[in-house]
Formats: C-alpha cells, sequence, structure tokens
C-alpha cells in the first residue's frame, strides 16, 4: 500500500504543473521535477501515514506539507547532487 499510494501521490504532484520539488517519507532523496511540468512549490508529504496499522483497523491518513522555494535553489536536473546541497533547507 506504501509503495502504491506513494506512486499515485508522486506522479500527480509531478504532472500538477505547480510542483518543482517532492520529498517524500517512501523515497530517500528529494526530487526535482522535469522543467516542462515544473511550477513554484516544494511539496513534502507522507502518503500513507500509519499503514501499519491498517492491519488493525485503526486510522490512517496523508500528510502534506507545501512550501514556497527560498530564493538561490534553482532545481537543477543536470545535477541533481549540488541542488540537494543547495537546496535543503526547501524540504526540511
Amino acid at each position: 500500500m506504501d509503495v502504491i499510494s506513494n506512486t499515485i501521490f508522486s506522479q500527480c504532484l509531478k504532472s500538477s504543473g505547480r510542483t518543482s520539488v517532492i520529498a517524500s517519507e517512501e523515497e530517500d532523496v528529494p526530487i526535482a521535477v522535469e522543467e516542462t511540468y515544473s511550477g513554484d512549490y516544494v511539496v513534502v508529504f507522507d502518503p500513507l501515514d500509519g499503514s501499519s496499522n491498517i492491519d488493525a483497523g485503526i486510522s490512517v491518513g496523508s500528510i502534506f506539507g507545501i512550501y514556497e522555494p527560498i530564493e538561490g535553489c534553482p532545481v537543477d536536473l543536470e545535477s541533481p547532487e549540488l541542488t540537494m546541497q543547495n537546496c535543503v533547507l526547501n524540504v526540511q
């Protein structure tokens, strides 16, 4: 369920035209959105918080944080490592 929900959320956010960087609890590093579809916001999320509780019938949900990127943090798809170093403050 975690993988499926992460895939759905990531694909929707990438194609929305509103996000430049997305960071998921399910991913090791933030993801830069392709410039063609890129927007102005940084989105951090846990797509299925509480998924370990599904078997017990306890509530689950999604957690989002939406931020405007800081100046001096252009997303460089050619050098994701450099982007990550320069822009880590955006997704903390």
